[in-house]
């Protein structure tokens, strides 16, 4: 009798001990075996799996073969089921007794077994009952089992599909990738799926769909199993519904396996999806449809999260896993007991938006005498000290190094990070140090261009750990606390010491948010336009943006469509406006004196403004293009209306504000980029720096610096949130309890070409008004820049300023503005320079470098400019060969840019790194070697040839340089250069007489030599810059100066290189 045949019999088989059986011997049996006879194992299998686990009767009669141990047939022939399904070996001999053993034979579609379950289960090595038998060699397997009529009708009906009633299934399946699959751990699971009319594979276990192991058991990539890869193809739905258990250890398996298994399908172009419910509905999908029915079954699938938006909610989920040491429930963590609280150590408040976070420090700063609060924005900054009964320290008065107000001295101040230097740490040693929207602060801290600037950011990073480890206690809040701000802040601190971790489990009244899912920004603007003409008398609008330019195209739109309708624009040019400056600091008084019937912000108010007045905001609007902030930023702004009004919202489907260092989203990747562009930079710059500097540069602790350390996890954090911005965001939204409808909308052809006016006329004012600006010095704008908060005409002197000094002009004109297109010429010019000056690439690195070690607090290699190594890339893969070629006339086709094209693609991983360019395989020669000349700012003409010489007779794009505009180009740079040499001269001819003042790199720990920060005073630089460009060509003059000024605050100055 053939085997299938005599697995589908549910007959008794002759019972036996183990006579003629080997078992394997690792496998010892259990010693405690409950006995039953066939009949009674039958009913208990039928029963667990039809009403235990929901299988269909006729599912369970075609895939389930119950058996014993042995069957003997007429003649004498002996059979042995089990052992034959589970290639147990067998031999005719051996013990003279037997017991009675019985098996369910999970079977494949082919009659092969895919696993056993036994009526007396073995132990394993730890004494575990093993509920489960998978054939000896069988490997990672998945199981296909046999799908008999009635199911596959179930399949028609449930896909809309014809579905044949017999033949092979599986191959019918395979043929047809657009019916959905569900995988699942474990058979009977499997065929629960299937009995709900949903194609169902089952695996041995969560990791049992891919192998990371050859046949050698060699370790190898992770592959998908060939069960699985036939059926893994582009477009499938695939499901994945493993178990929701309840240990954590288990979950957070279950996860990783998810997240391995979930890529690789993905990476075949499958639309992978998490099937997700409560645990305590079932472990299973079987329990659960037992549980909670088919129809809790049918919405988990429904609703499974687009695997994108999976792995993103893991990473919110996981984002704080330290010990909470108080966890409360409350809506106002005012009514806190701050008795409850320690009286030293670092304590963090992690608690939702608008849930008194403010109130509770302000409670427990009211007696302290030394208390400094930092922040990362100038408005945060003053409302958090009007909040707490603080000082903010730019409206103080400093007397001796004393900080002195209208009632005399103190030291409850409030400051930004920016303005670190200023502060004394032993001054705060021993009070309280508050660090609100802690994770925003330490991104700011260690990202932000302002901390940057003068190359301080060293000096800030040790100011700041300073004032950390000082502290007697350190409060931090935010909503978004995570482990690494804390870990980073552990760091600093030194001590050890655990931080204090109060949660708090409130949830706040969700807000509804319908996401327009839209290809631009004219869906929501539309929709916009149409709100604010109806909008009731005594309502506002709430706009939030996430661009200065998004803020001011709809500033002037909406004043131009409704210009009775009065505004507030609020970004970083006009929050220094005192109409301004009262909404940021007291925004419900504003609101509810009815003076502004639109709020327009920027990312200048995504924190520190808590608007909390009721019936007066009518909705809040979100329109998000990626430039510049993450999900979290989005969902901040998004907040600062603490009423759950409606939110509608537009985001761009991926962002473009991409870490400067690497764009990897593992922050070892991001490290290792960081520390192979740093090694090789200075590499090329090294017969240029001194020793000190060299020895500095080589003693960045790559392993354990925490700045460094958080720098790469916060640049992962944004590369991973720019990838996928709208899932990340929709994700995060969802994940703070909000209910979001998705609205598909097209694009407003009328209403872009609107927008596109309204922004070319918005660059056309903007234009005109900086060429009627003021005219300032190079003293007006250093002492400008000093101050943390500047008018709108003041922004604008500034950048009047840099234009001229950029461009090496008298005057301005319209023209050159608009040519500069708000700074990104520059950048390209900058490319283009150090391509075709080699020394200016590596004086301005150089330069950079100095400028940190001036501070004499070591480096932060992410602000190291890499210059050269760009340039060093170009020059191997020939651009600077090709750019003379183009200056000389010469004309080409995609032929002859092959050799070109090949070098990129050589060096293809390094111009990721350095270039933030991936070359595609589809990407074509042309492709390549015109993006490359495009980030130099080289624009090309294109015309249509058929006498291409050497290609006659084709129809070919030729390129040639376009010469009008390589001639303003060049125009610049030739001005630029002419400037540098200018400047070199004077210094050089004031070199007769005297020698040089040595520099000389201090110890690199403590603070800066009181002479070293006396010449960096902006008053005194200034006056510096007006004594060299008032030199002239008067040699002696020079040479004084040279004797008299240290040589690297010439340097600082860009005076010499």
């Amino acid at each position: 009798m053939a085997r299938s045949q005599a697995y589908g019999r549910c007959r008794l088989m002759t019972p036996s001990q183990l006579l003629g059986f080997a078992r394997p011997a690792s496998t010892p049996r259990s010693a405690a075996i409950t006995i039953v006879d066939f009949s009674a194992f039958r009913q208990q299998l039928e029963s667990e799996c039809t009403h235990g686990s929901a299988i269909a009767p006729e599912l369970f009669q075609a895939a389930i073969a119950l058996v014993s141990d042995t069957e003997t047939f007429a003649g004498g022939d002996v059979a042995y089921p089990i052992h034959e399904a589970l290639n147990w070996h067998v031999t005719r001999f051996g013990y003279q007794a037997r017991e009675t053993l019985y098996a369910a034979l999970f079977l494949n579609e082919d009659g092969s077994t895919w696993q056993a379950k036994l009526s007396q289960p073995r132990a394993d090595a730890k004494g575990k009952a093993q509920k489960y038998e998978t054939p000896v060699g069988n490997g990672a397997k998945a199981y296909l089992p046999p799908v008999p009529p009635d199911i596959r009708q179930r399949l028609a009906e449930r896909y809309g599909i014809y579905v044949p009633l017999d033949g092979d299934f599986w191959t019918w399946f395979e043929q047809h990738p657009e019916i959905p699959l569900t995988v699942t751990e474990g058979g009977k699971k499997g065929l629960a799926g299937f009995s709900q009319g949903f194609v169902t594979i089952a695996l041995y276990g969560c990791n049992g769909g891919y192998r990371t192991k050859d046949v050698l058991g060699q370790p190898i990539a992770p592959t998908l199993i060939p069960d699985l890869a036939r059926f893994a193809v582009s477009g499938r739905p695939i499901i994945l519904a493993f178990d929701e258990d309840d240990t954590e250890k288990t979950r957070r398996q279950v996860t990783i396996a998810q997240a391995r298994f979930g890529s690789l399908l993905a990476a075949k172009g499958c639309d992978v999806a998490i099937a997700r419910w409560h645990s305590q509905q079932g472990k299973g999908l079987d329990d659960l449809i037992v549980n909670a029915g088919a129809t809790a079954w049918e919405a988990a699938a429904a609703n499974a999260l687009p695997f994108n938006q999976w792995q993103i909610l893991q990473r919110l989920e996981r984002q704080l896993t330290v010990p909470i040491n108080l966890r409360v429930n409350l809506g106002d963590l005012a009514q806190l007991d701050p008795a409850q609280l320690p009286s030293e150590g670092m304590i963090a408040l992690c608690s939702p938006k608008g849930t008194g976070k403010t109130k509770l420090i302000a409670a427990l700063l009211a007696h302290q005498e030394r208390v400094l609060s930092l922040t990362h924005r100038i408005a945060l900054g003053r409302n958090l000290c009007t909040r707490t009964g603080l000082y903010y320290r730019g409206d103080l008065d400093k007397l001796k190094g004393q900080y002195i107000h209208a009632s005399g001295y103190t030291l409850r101040i409030g400051s930004c990070v920016d303005g670190l230097l200023s502060l004394d740490p032993n001054q705060f040693a021993g009070g309280d140090l508050v660090l609100d929207e802690a994770v925003q602060l330490v991104r700011h801290l260690l990202t932000s261009s302002t901390c940057a600037r003068d190359g301080k950011r060293p000096a800030l990073l040790a100011r700041f750990r300073a004032l950390v480890k000082n502290a007697k206690r350190v409060l931090l809040a935010d909503a978004d606390l995570d482990n690494a701000t804390l870990h980073y802040l552990q760091s600093l601190r030194g001590d050890n010491a655990p931080v204090f971790l109060v949660k708090n489990d409130f949830e706040p009244a969700p807000y509804a948010c319908r996401l327009l899912a839209a290809p631009d920004r004219t869906a929501i603007t539309g929709a916009l336009l149409g709100e604010i003409a109806q909008l009731p008398p005594g309502k506002v609008l709430f706009v939030a943006t996430d661009s200065k330019a998004t803020s001011k195209a709809l500033h002037r739109l909406i004043t131009q469509q409704q210009p009775k309708k009065r505004v507030l624009l609020l970004n970083s040019e006009t929050t220094g406006g005192e109409c301004e400056r009262e909404f940021l600091q007291t925004p419900d008084t504003v609101l509810e004196r009815g003076d502004y019937d639109l709020i327009l912000c920027s990312p200048s108010v995504a924190t520190g403004v808590s608007i909390e007045c009721r019936g007066v905001i009518a909705a809040v609007y979100g329109i998000f293009t990626g430039v510049s902030a993450t999900d979290a930023d989005m969902s901040q702004s998004l907040s600062r209306v603490r009423e759950p009004v409606e939110r509608v919202v537009w985001c761009a489907k991926t962002g473009s504000n991409y870490a400067k260092v690497s764009l990897s989203v593992n922050p070892l990747e991001v490290r290792s980029h960081l520390q192979s562009q740093t090694t090789a930079t200075i590499q090329l710059l090294r017969s240029s720096l001194k020793e000190d500097i060299l020895a500095g540069v080589d003693a960045i602790d790559w392993r354990s610096d925490p700045h460094l350390g958080l720098y790469c996890q916060l640049a992962a954090a944004q590369n991973y949130s720019m990838r996928c911005l709208r899932e990340a965001l929709l994700t995060r939204l969802r994940f703070e309890g909000n209910t979001l409808t998705i609205e598909d909308r097209g694009s407003d052809p009328a209403l872009r070409a609107l927008l596109a006016q309204t922004r070319a006329e918005l660059q056309l004012l903007e234009a005109e008004a900086l060429v009627t600006t003021e005219t300032l010095t190079y003293t007006e704008v250093v002492a400008l820049e000093q101050k943390e908060s500047l008018s709108p005409e003041e922004h604008l002197a500034i950048a009047k300023w840099h234009l001229l000094d950029f461009y090496d002009l008298e005057t301005l004109t319209v023209d050159d503005c608009l040519w500069d297109s708000n700074g990104r010429r520059r950048g390209e010019l900058l490319g283009l320079e150090a391509l075709l000056f080699p020394t200016v690439a590596f004086d301005r690195t150089a330069r950079a470098l100095e400028k940190q070690a001036t501070w004499n607090q070591g480096f932060c290699p992410w602000d190291i400019a890499h210059a050269p190594l760009r340039r060093w890339l170009l020059v191997e893969i020939g651009i600077d060969k090709l750019l003379a070629r183009l200056r000389d006339g010469w004309q080409w086709c995609r032929y002859d840019l092959k050799p070109y094209a090949d070098r990129a693609r050589a060096l293809a991983a390094q111009v990721k790194v350095a270039l933030h360019f991936t070359i595609r395989e589809s990407m074509s020669d042309t492709q390549v070697i015109h993006q490359l000349l495009s980030q130099l700012g080289i624009k090309l003409t294109m015309c249509w040839s058929r006498s291409f010489v050497g290609y006659e007779g084709q129809k070919l794009r030729t390129y040639t340089l376009d010469t009008e505009h390589w001639g303003k180009l060049s125009a610049v740079l030739e001005r630029r250069e002419a400037k540098r040499q200018r400047l070199q001269a004077k210094l050089v001819e004031g070199d007769v007489v005297g020698s040089p003042v040595v520099f000389e790199l201090v110890k690199d720990v403590g603070d800066p030599p009181e002479d070293v920060v006396a010449w960096l005073l902006p008053a005194v630089l200034a006056d510096v810059q007006n004594l060299v460009l008032q030199a002239g060509d008067d040699p002696e003059v020079l040479a004084s100066l040279r004797r008299a000024i240290p040589e690297y605050v010439l340097r600082h100055l860009g005076v010499i290189g």
